[in-house]
């Protein structure tokens, strides 16, 4: 399994939801760690901080982008 940042993909997701807020940017992102062997638990845990960061910073739209990529991963 390649080491995996939660940092790097943080400010991944991050650049995204500054720039274009684009769901399907933040998808591949994603799908990309997914396929290189990253564990699901260990993306839902980082998304799930990024979520929960962006609730309290009252970032309603980014929050409920990033909670729809969780979605996506958990299959809800």
């Amino acid at each position: 399994m390649p080491e995996f940042d939660p940092d790097e993909l943080r400010r991944q997701v991050l650049a995204v939801l500054d720039d274009d807020a684009d769901y399907s940017r933040i998808e591949s992102i994603v799908v990309a760690r997914r396929e290189a062997g990253v564990p699901d638990d260990a993306l839902i845990k980082a998304l799930t901080d990024l979520m929960l960061d962006m609730r309290a910073q009252a970032r309603e739209d980014d929050d409920d982008l990033v909670a729809d990529v969780l979605d996506f991963l958990t299959g809800w």
